[in-house]
């Protein structure tokens, strides 16, 4: 056990160091993912294409260098199953009408069951797409029309 150790932070200590250049950390929204209560404020943490870290602002550390987006007040979800425009927000409505949860609607539209392991979640590991909002698209769903920023796989495509 204490050879696993040993060899698992030498490997560590050969890992080429991430630039902080790179990085990208969204500050300071609530964070909706499904299966999850809403973390606010929160920090995400993007390393290239992936979601390095996410939680609480207090509880993630920021790297220096990194770049910085205020998203104060704004809400941040995982990237939709379907782009932006009337047909999502017709399909929150719809959902909403039939009574479904915040959390049923949240994994109806960012789960995708074809590539359940890697959508829907903005967990560390996973694949760094995410939309920024200016309100709650459960409260409000035609903010699902326009979003204010969109990251696709580590890169701002809005």
């Amino acid at each position: 056990m204490r050879f696993v150790i040993v060899l698992l932070l030498a490997l560590a200590a050969c890992a080429p160091p991430m630039e902080p250049g790179k990085m990208k950390v969204i500050l300071g929204a609530t964070l909706l993912q499904a299966g999850s209560a809403p973390v606010s404020p929160s920090a995400i943490v993007v390393s290239e294409t992936r979601v390095l870290r996410a939680g609480t602002q207090a509880e993630t550390p920021i790297p220096a260098g990194s770049e910085k987006v205020a998203a104060w007040g704004k809400f941040v979800i995982a990237e939709p199953i379907s782009g932006p425009g009337p047909g999502i927000v017709q399909v929150v409505e719809k959902l909403k009408q039939s009574g479904q949860s915040a959390d049923g609607i949240l994994a109806a539209i960012t789960v995708d069951p074809a590539r359940k392991d890697d959508s829907g979640s903005l967990k560390a590991g996973r694949t760094a797409s995410l939309w920024i909002l200016g309100a709650n698209p459960i409260d409000n769903p035609s903010t699902l029309a326009t979003p204010e920023r969109i990251l696709k796989e580590g890169q701002w495509k809005k």
